[in-house]
This record gives C-alpha cells, structure tokens and sequence, in this order.
C-alpha cells in the first residue's frame, strides 16, 4: 500500500537500498506545475469516515463558500493547478508558498494560493485556496529532502481530511496536534502538471520553482518498492 510504504520510508531512509536490482522509491520527475493527490496514512479510519466514497487518490481543490474564501476538499475532479513561487534563496529557507494563477478582475491580477489560518478548533488550521497572497514557508519535499514529493506546510504537523464540516465535504486542513476523531491524516503527493501564466506584472513577483512530481500518482505499483 501506499501509505505503508510512506510510513515505513521514513524511519528507514538511513538503511534503505536496492534489493534484486529493484529501485527503492517510486521514480520522480521534474515540472513547475502540479496537482495534489490525497495519500491516505490509515485506511480503516477512512473507511470509517468516508463509507461512501475511497478517499485514496481523490485530488486537492477548492470550494467557493463565498468571494475570495475558498477552502480545500478532496474531489474526483481536478480543477486546481498548484505552483510553488519562490527565488532560490527562498527555497534555501523554506520560505516559499504554494500558488495557483492569479485570477483576473475588472483589469488586474489577484494573486491566490494556499493560507492556512486558525479554525475554531484548536491545533486545526482551516486551509484555503484564498485570494491574496499565499502563506510563505509551503512548498513541495523532494529529491534529496524527501524519496516522496509531498506538500508541506508552515507549521509542523499533518495534513487532515476531516468530516461533519458545513458546507464542505471531504474538506483538508492542517493539524499541529492530535489528529481529531473526524479527520484522518493524509499526506499530499504531487502530480506533474502543466503551468499556464497570465503577464500579471512584476507586483505579483510570480517565480515558479521547477519540483519534484510524479507523472501519474495512479499508474504507481507500490508493491514494488
């Protein structure tokens, strides 16, 4: 499973080695565009939670619950395209963000990406894919930081897919604590897309940083690795 080979990884990345000639992790590749697919850590607590619907492999998107406040839920769908904006010495720090294009309005550009505030619960961020600026110090783990190229937040902590929230179904946020009983934790793996820019101007300061992705989070044979 997926989400074993993720758990397992980790705590064994200082022995890990090819075995019969077969590669340790999954092969990645490059883009400066991506999506981002829910991998999910505990499968029983998800079906639990979701006894209608896998949530293994649903995409990140968001949901319009009113002008400019977009929270993030798991969908079928793709609709979102993701970008991590950044110079390099913003990667250096960790001080990027994960973007999505600026959307055009009466003439100008409004930048939008994710944010991640606090809720009414607490040690669970609301995230959202909000118009302004996106949170700094998110971005995409890869290559010689992670084997997995996976969404990290500015807070420690995990990604959560959670229940019985209004209006938002399946709906993602962050946890920096324990994870509450209607959520359960996901990481969020990053899928190759293609980037397409509008000339906003250079007030938006849009810099793209080439990640790591894979090419096609489905097509993936954990059992291999």
């Amino acid at each position: 499973m997926v989400s074993k080979t993720l758990i397992l990884a980790a705590a064994g990345l200082a022995t890990a080695g090819p075995l019969c000639g077969r590669a340790p992790f999954p092969p990645m590749n490059t883009a400066e565009a991506f999506t981002l697919i829910a991998n999910v850590t505990d499968t029983a607590k998800a079906a639990s939670l979701f006894p209608d619907i896998d949530i293994q492999g649903l995409r990140i998107n968001a949901i319009q619950l009113s002008e400019g406040h977009n929270p993030l839920f798991l969908n079928p769908v793709t609709r979102n395209v993701f970008f991590v904006n950044g110079t390099a010495a913003d990667v250096s720090a960790g001080a990027t963000s994960i973007a999505i294009p600026p959307r055009e309005h009466n003439g100008r550009f409004l930048p939008q990406g994710l944010q991640f505030t606090a809720g009414a619960t607490p040690g669970l961020l609301e995230v959202g894919s909000n118009i302004g600026f996106p949170h700094t110090g998110a971005g995409i783990r890869g290559g010689l930081r992670s084997p997995y190229p996976t969404a990290f937040a500015p807070a420690s902590g995990t990604f959560v897919a959670c229940v019985n929230e209004p209006l938002i179904p399946r709906a993602v946020k962050f946890a920096t604590g324990t994870v509450p009983e209607n959520c359960v934790a996901i990481n969020l793996l990053a899928q190759c897309s293609e980037l397409t820019l509008p000339n906003a101007g250079p007030v938006l300061n849009l810099s793209p940083v080439p990640v790591s992705c894979y090419k096609d989070v489905s097509a993936i044979d954990w059992s291999k690795y």
